[in-house]
């Protein structure tokens, strides 16, 4: 089995559920081993630290999308 670990960088995070380019394309039966940060991008780091201070553009990054060659849309196989 082929193992995908992706550990993005801050550059690299998708701030959207849509509209990004893939960071990978694997095809189906691939594992992925997935890394982000925190719901805050990892800017709350100490006491003190306040939510309404972390740097835009956004807080909850995301890592991907992953495109999955062959997949289609809609609920298939149910």
């Amino acid at each position: 089995m082929d193992v995908v670990e992706f550990r993005p960088t801050p550059d690299q995070f998708a701030w959207t559920f849509g509209g990004v380019a893939p960071t990978h394309r694997i095809t189906p039966g691939t594992a992925l081993r997935l890394w982000t940060e925190d719901a805050f991008s990892g800017q709350v780091r100490k006491d003190g630290d306040r939510r309404d201070m972390i740097a835009k553009p956004y807080p909850n990054p995301q890592s991907g999308p992953i495109l999955v060659k062959g997949a289609k849309k809609g609920r298939q196989g149910r």
